[in-house]
């Protein structure tokens, strides 16, 4: 066996390591079936509304805006046999052991005909673990939240633009980034449109199969403007037919009901009753589009109502005091834009110990943040050096840009500290890509060899 083959087989030995400690993850969670995260309460409910036999557009709209392919992933999960709460575990579980063979897979064609020095060997296996097993983003992964199917979008699409930019023009793969970008949108809209900047910037740089991946992001982009509407007006139409057919129905029961000689009211009035109640959710239906906020209040259907955390005002970021979009863009654009320095401050450099060391989950937070903070620095200085040379010098130009997008607009609309935390998880995929295009990188390579 070459040195190469052993090195593979520690690599392979370590994703199983990740596999099984995630296992274990898993079924601890499940045996314990409590709400870790008050998200998961909110999620595992918006799957649970498929126990209804017909679904109201604003149910719809539900999974339109926190994630269909998560949560429809859920139920699929939850046909099998689980909670409402551990299906979607089960998928997160299940989206992040996938993510892990991406890594795999990149690192694979990364490093391909290069005969790997014992320094690369090292350096490949701590940037490995470093994103199988940063703490913060193991924890998020296993629970019932979106983290999982989120850095699975962005790894899927990041690989297919690998694979795009190798000159595999091969339909399949302008479809698959079609979807996955519909996916990403529909979960998380700003790390879509991050996304789309970066890989437009790289290819202004890098003209391999610039048009074809232009032109795929050109087509996508209008399309996922306008879907979610397509969707909830053909879906609307729809259950406004079937409402007016179990109306028209109801009504011939009654009328039938009326020329029987013995008439049964009590029969009659549970008729009446459910034709009111069809008429109601029908009305509601109807208004949805014009006055949907009013819709959500009193509606009658199984309680949705995210959970309202108290945000501690020591976690709070300043941005979250600038008034909503709807109340005046430019206000809004102007007060995050006078706010940006803090809000890089909080997203990057806290949780620290000078303003977060009040509770043991902020002391561990603030521990394990500076480990960030060194790969962000290590960032900045891949940076400047990845400009000069380097092994897929445009992939680590995507994954660059893309990195510097999400930590700027994090800055501008993060509302406090532990979200931008749990949200900059998606990072750490892209910071070890980074890392494993450096190590494999001409200049890296001559320095190993002395």
């Amino acid at each position: 066996m070459n040195k190469k083959k052993l090195f593979h087989t520690r690599l392979i030995a370590l994703f199983i390591s990740y596999f099984m400690v995630k296992i274990v993850t898993l079924i601890y969670l499940i045996l314990q079936d409590t709400i870790v995260e008050p998200d998961e309460s909110t999620f595992s409910e918006v799957v649970c509304l498929f126990d209804e036999t017909s679904l109201i557009p604003q149910q719809i709209s539900y999974y339109l805006r926190w994630g269909p392919v998560f949560l429809l992933s859920g139920e699929f999960f939850r046909f099998i046999g689980f909670t409402c709460l551990n299906a979607l575990r089960f998928s997160s579980f299940v989206f992040s052991c996938l993510s892990a063979g991406i890594i795999f897979y990149l690192y694979l064609k990364i490093s391909a005909g290069i005969e790997l020095s014992k320094k690369q060997q090292l350096y490949t296996l701590i940037s490995i673990a470093f994103f199988l097993f940063y703490p913060s983003r193991f924890l998020w992964t296993s629970l019932g939240l979106r983290e999982s199917i989120i850095e699975f979008n962005v790894l899927l699409i990041l690989l297919i633009v690998f694979k795009l930019m190798h000159h595999h023009n091969k339909i399949t793969y302008v479809f698959i980034l079609l979807g996955s970008l519909i996916a990403l949108n529909l979960t998380r809209q700003f790390l879509y449109f991050a996304l789309i900047m970066a890989i437009v910037c790289s290819i202004m740089f890098f003209p391999k199969n610039r048009a074809l991946i232009g032109g795929t992001i050109l087509f996508i982009v209008p399309i996922n403007f306008v879907m979610p509407s397509i969707i909830m007006t053909t879906y609307t139409s729809y259950y406004l037919a079937q409402k007016n057919d179990e109306i028209e129905s109801i009504r011939n029961q009654i009328i039938q009901l009326d020329k029987l000689s013995g008439n049964i009211p009590s029969k009659k009035q549970q008729l009446e009753k459910k034709l009111n109640s069809v008429k109601l959710l029908r009305d509601k239906a109807v208004l949805s589009h014009s006055d949907s906020k009013s819709i959500y209040r009193d509606i009658p259907e199984p309680e949705i109502v995210r959970y309202q955390r108290s945000v501690d005002a020591r976690s709070r970021i300043p941005t979250k005091n600038c008034l909503q979009r709807s109340e005046g863009v430019l206000q809004w654009f102007w007060c995050n834009l006078k706010y940006a320095p803090i809000g890089l401050y909080s997203v990057i450099l806290r949780p620290n110990p000078l303003h977060d060391w009040y509770s043991i989950t902020t002391q561990i937070a603030s521990l394990e943040n500076i480990v960030f903070l060194l790969s962000f620095i290590f960032i900045l200085v891949i940076t400047v050096k990845s400009m000069r040379n380097g092994r897929f010098q445009w992939f680590t130009t995507t994954l660059l840009f893309f990195i510097y997008v999400c930590i700027s607009g994090m800055a501008m609309y993060e509302g406090n500290v532990g979200t931008s935390m749990r949200h900059r998880l998606i990072l750490i995929s892209s910071f070890s890509l980074v890392f494993l295009s450096y190590i494999f990188s001409s200049k890296f390579r001559m320095r190993s060899l002395k």
